[in-house]
């Protein structure tokens, strides 16, 4: 062992071998020990005193050096982002795939910046921070998406005795806008047609009428796959169906909609739409394009075809309420949860035969009217 006269406690060690290493020899009180700081051959001599003269100040504190890593260790691996990770795992297979994404996404993206932090160091003024953020970027829905999936991330790890408070809690939400918008028949004959521009894919063309004519949502049906394809119905497992209390979606196939999914080539292929057995998924390009053509007075989402076609069987087709949630597979209610097993196939075959009806009743009187 080599010693530096200008730093005690810093040197070299060279080996029989020819191997050779920085080391740093320190004390508290009557305690001695010896880190090895890095080869000769990987660290340059500058870097080598910086690090021993860390070590060296952690020992002036009376704190060891392998203490000290052992709790920058511990840091590490209970920071929020290892524990995102742990978290996730936990709920693989318990989630909707869209929901899982969803979910992923808030606590990834949107608080990124806590990823570093240890859940005890966060505090309520810390995540009100970031809830501000995230509304001024991408506003009040996704800033209570966000807060909800945070809160219950961190209800998880108290449920795992990592943490004792819920720093979310008492956290303020940003009031939002109640969605109400149901496009108007006029509306979906435009974007019917709308989607004859060559700007879409026939992928695209397929999958976003198929989603008017089924009134699914959009994650569904962009990455419907051909496993979930019957010789009449979808059919979609817990898994992806979004409310798993009914178990299994079993949507009948109107005329149209079985035309679509006929035409579709599906050999060798995981899913329905989209690329490389992907699904379709850039629904917000898709979105900019129709909106670039249809120019619609009061803004939309793809959501609310969904709210639309419930409204239509409701008011002009004399679809039974129950139906229509059936469609929409959202649960029973009162003691129907309890009594009413019907799954309604037969009922909802009806009900999306006549709203395939009145699509088509609305493209065709457009059509009239642009030819007069």
């Amino acid at each position: 062992m080599i010693w530096d006269d200008s730093m005690p406690g810093f040197g070299v060690r060279l080996r029989a071998s020819g191997a050779s290493s920085y080391i740093c020899q320190w004390q508290i009180g009557s305690r001695q020990g010896r880190e090895t700081i890095g080869r000769i051959s990987v660290l340059d001599l500058d870097t080598a005193r910086e690090k021993a003269r860390h070590i060296l100040g952690l020992a002036q504190t009376g704190k060891s050096p392998k203490q000290a890593r052992l709790d920058e260790e511990r840091r590490i691996s209970q920071a929020l982002g290892p524990l995102i990770n742990r978290y996730l795992e936990a709920m693989e297979g318990r989630w909707a795939s869209k929901y899982r994404s969803d979910i992923e996404r808030y606590l990834r993206v949107y608080f990124k910046r806590l990823h570093g932090m240890s859940p005890t160091d966060i505090t309520r003024a810390d995540v009100s921070a970031e809830l501000a953020t995230i509304e001024r970027d991408s506003g009040k829905t996704c800033r209570n998406r966000s807060r909800a999936a945070l809160s219950t991330f961190f209800n998880w790890l108290i449920a795992e005795g990592v943490l004792e408070h819920n720093p979310a809690e008492k956290t303020a939400k940003a009031q939002e806008v109640p969605r109400d918008r149901a496009l108007s028949a006029a509306e979906i004959a435009k974007l019917w047609t709308a989607l004859d521009a060559d700007v879409f894919s026939q992928d695209e063309r397929d999958a976003l009428r198929l989603m008017i004519l089924t009134a699914q949502r959009a994650g569904q049906i962009g990455n419907l796959r051909v496993s979930e394809i019957g010789d009449d119905r979808l059919t979609w497992d817990r898994a992806r169906a979004k409310n798993k209390a009914l178990g299994r979606h079993v949507l009948p196939l109107a005329p149209m909609a079985k035309a679509i999914i006929d035409s579709r080539t599906v050999k060798d292929r995981t899913f329905v739409f989209g690329y490389h057995d992907l699904g379709l998924t850039n629904w917000t390009r898709l979105k900019q394009r129709i909106d670039d053509i249809v120019r619609f007075n009061e803004p939309w989402v793809f959501h609310d075809l969904r709210r639309t076609a419930k409204t239509i069987m409701s008011e002009h087709l004399d679809v039974p309420g129950e139906v229509s949630e059936s469609i929409l597979n959202h649960g029973k209610r009162g003691m129907d949860q309890v009594y009413n097993s019907a799954v309604y196939i037969r009922q909802k075959l009806e009900a999306l035969t006549k709203w395939e009806g009145y699509i088509m009743s609305a493209v065709d009187a457009q059509d009239t009217r642009q030819a007069a």
